[in-house]
């Protein structure tokens, strides 16, 4: 997802809602992906 954001920043957040869900609350990966995601919307 990281590597996609820039040419398929759909497909991108996607991958990074599946990240959200899938890791811990206090993940470091969460909170990267979650990161990553908002960086994404407007």
């Amino acid at each position: 997802a990281y590597i996609e954001r820039d040419r398929d920043p759909r497909s991108a957040a996607e991958k990074f809602k599946i990240v959200i869900d899938a890791a811990p609350q206090d993940s470091e990966l969460r909170q990267k992906a979650q990161s990553h995601l908002d960086a994404l919307q407007p």
